[in-house]
């Protein structure tokens, strides 16, 4: 049956995060502390878990920008598809990322009506690999994130100077849900300026893998091909292997092919795909 997931599920539901991990990669590529605060702080509206005999069989999640997230124990020889997906459907679920290898999964859902609307890269380069210095354009200067105080003026850069919602697959987040999502204690941001105005925003951390990964890159599009958002890329690489990164990286949309560009020119490449199912 399913029914509300509760606090009380989290190490049941990370355990199943874990073991999809391995059986998609190989390894579980997150902390337990990683998977357990994006759960919690993802933006879900509602949650369910399917229990038979007290396991805890699958976990479902729809979030307010329509997102599905759902997580199965890859050990099942019957996983209830026909449990969740119809869930999460029914509570407005637009959008779900998959494995191109969840060739069961997809098909579930291809059959039901959902079909392949675009993709998400993950890049990646390693850690001692050589990072060029960055170039600040004329006039542009570079601050730490003031956690609390920078809040309100870098969600307006971000979401208004630029238009960063208007990227396929970018949403647009209200202030608090941005807070929970970006700027947790770990993080590392950093804002550049120009004449006092942020025009630039970067935030990253080393997660407990030893992965340094870069959250979220803005640039007001008012700066846009100066070199900004490479120099505030090639900072934030600098700084997470300062810390000790043993390999950088972040996600893109598929789409975005001039971020791509970027990313490939720093010394990133496309490491996996996410497929976006959408209804």
């Amino acid at each position: 049956m399913l029914r509300p997931a509760t606090p009380a599920d989290t190490d049941a539901v990370v355990a199943l995060a874990h073991a999809e991990e391995v059986a998609w990669f190989g390894t579980a590529e997150s902390s337990h502390e990683e998977i357990a605060h994006y759960l919690r702080f993802s933006g879900g509206v509602e949650s369910g878990v399917v229990v038979d005999d007290g396991r805890v069989r699958a976990f479902a999640l729809v979030t307010s920008t329509n997102e599905a997230v759902v997580i199965l124990d890859h050990t099942d020889p019957a996983p209830p598809l026909d449990v969740v997906y119809p869930w999460v459907r029914e509570r407005g679920a637009r959008h779900i990322e998959l494995q191109p290898r969840d060739t069961d999964r997809i098909a579930w859902l291809t059959a039901d009506g959902w079909t392949h609307t675009r993709s998400v890269f993950d890049l990646t380069m390693p850690g001692d690999a050589p990072l060029a210095e960055p170039v600040w354009p004329d006039g542009v200067a570079l601050r730490p994130y003031d956690r609390g105080p920078d809040d309100a003026a870098v969600h307006h850069l971000i979401y208004v100077e630029a238009d960063y919602a208007s990227v396929p697959g970018h949403y647009d987040r209200p202030l608090e849900m941005w807070q929970q999502m970006h700027t947790a204690e770990n993080t590392r941001g950093w804002v550049a300026h120009r004449d006092g105005r942020p025009v630039g925003w970067i935030v990253g951390r080393v997660q407990d893998d030893g992965h340094g990964w870069v959250h979220q890159l803005a640039v007001a599009t008012s700066e846009r091909r100066n070199g900004l958002g490479r120099a505030l890329l090639l900072h934030s690489f600098a700084g997470l292997v300062a810390e000790g990164a043993a390999d950088l990286g972040l996600t893109v949309q598929a789409s975005n092919d001039r971020a791509i560009g970027l990313y490939r020119s720093v010394g990133l490449t496309v490491q996996k795909e996410w497929l976006v199912y959408t209804r």
